[in-house]
């Protein structure tokens, strides 16, 4: 199957709704609106879902490496073409579709129902479109300018300072809170390159596995529980590190256990096991990942974790470490680069942010 263009529309303020069936006119439209552009400003147009239409836009254009900001693989929030056309995401920004979006702030041409035009239709460029189907493509564009427009009033915005993405408000809030807190705190914060690759070493993502006892069966009265909130429950009422990290290098495995249980340190480690396997031959959710240790010698492992292993390096927080004396058992565990800072509560001016937003 191959997608065919039979339509574009291009919006410009609340005055002009340009619409075109072809490419060829698409082109030649804006080559003339490029002409009319001084050297030095760039026009900046809005699009719901630019990763889609990123895809036939580089058909069109060579993007250059600098020409483009994606968030990952195929999720691209801005692209720049001919020097002087900006594309930004709108739904990257938003976080919702077009009819959400738009009826979310009130837009007076707010997305039409999905009734008034029949998507499994099959059309080309010289396919005629009705009056209905004319009005529903305008509605897509002026409505998506009409929304901009109206939250850029609402957060006194300009399109210098229009977040890109939806967590672009509360990061600026962030740091407006953040200006009342002593610089050298924050500077204090701030990691060397050696505690970098240790944070980087140490990051995992939630601990998500499947049961290698269950998988692939249907299991029945099966109960499940969420907690609502997490993030700011925790972030408000957690402890951080809230000082830099001291190196301590080489620590022995009971200074380690002092520095957790009694101190109540966070800490940083690289660690050495041996001979490491799970307490309980038959806990379905190891903790150990192959993917963060490294030099593991006779690995047994289960969809990428480690149930045993003859030697493996690793780099943890106290966190981890606490969950790894629960879950395996080791003839020797040996930290030989650890760093140290105190926990305490993130700054209030940051707290009180987060429970507004």
């Amino acid at each position: 199957e191959h997608s065919v263009m039979y339509v574009w529309q291009w919006q410009f303020g609340l005055t002009y709704t340009v619409i075109g069936r072809t490419w060829d006119e698409f082109i030649n439209f804006k080559n003339r609106i490029i002409s009319l552009i001084p050297d030095g400003i760039t026009l900046c147009s809005f699009v719901h879902n630019l990763s889609y239409e990123f895809q036939f836009f580089r058909g069109i254009y060579d993007f250059r490496t600098e020409d483009v900001f994606a968030l990952s693989k195929r999720k691209v929030l801005k692209a720049c073409m001919w020097d002087k056309l900006e594309f930004r995401c709108s739904y990257l920004h938003s976080n919702m579709g077009l009819n959400e979006y738009t009826h979310k702030f009130g837009a007076e041409h707010a997305k039409l129902s999905g009734e008034d035009f029949d998507y499994k239709m099959l059309r080309f460029p010289c396919t005629p479109l009705t009056e209905e189907e004319y009005g529903y493509c305008t509605n897509d564009v002026l409505g998506l300018v009409e929304t901009i427009m109206i939250e850029m009033e609402l957060e006194n915005d300009n399109l210098y300072t229009f977040p890109l993405t939806s967590t672009g408000y509360v990061r600026r809030d962030a740091k407006e809170a953040m200006r009342h807190i002593s610089r050298w705190f924050v500077k204090g914060q701030l990691p060397d390159l050696h505690t970098y690759e240790m944070c980087r070493e140490a990051f995992r993502g939630g601990n998500t596995h499947a049961n290698r006892f269950y998988s692939g069966v249907k299991l029945h009265n099966v109960k499940s529980a969420d907690r609502s909130s997490s993030y700011p429950d925790v972030l408000c009422n957690c402890l951080f590190p809230v000082s830099q990290f001291f190196h301590a290098g080489v620590v022995t495995f009971d200074e380690l256990q002092e520095l957790i249980n009694v101190r109540k340190k966070a800490v940083l480690m690289r660690i050495t096991l041996t001979n490491v396997r799970l307490r309980d031959p038959f806990w379905g959710c190891p903790y150990l990942s192959k993917d963060k240790c490294r030099n593991i010698r006779a690995g047994l492992y289960d969809n990428g974790r480690i149930l045993e292993a003859e030697y493996l390096e690793t780099t943890m927080t106290d966190i981890d470490f606490k969950i790894l004396l629960e879950e395996y058992d080791f003839d020797d565990c040996v930290p030989f680069d650890g760093s140290q800072a105190r926990y305490g509560k993130l700054p209030r001016p940051l707290i009180e942010v987060i429970v507004k937003n």
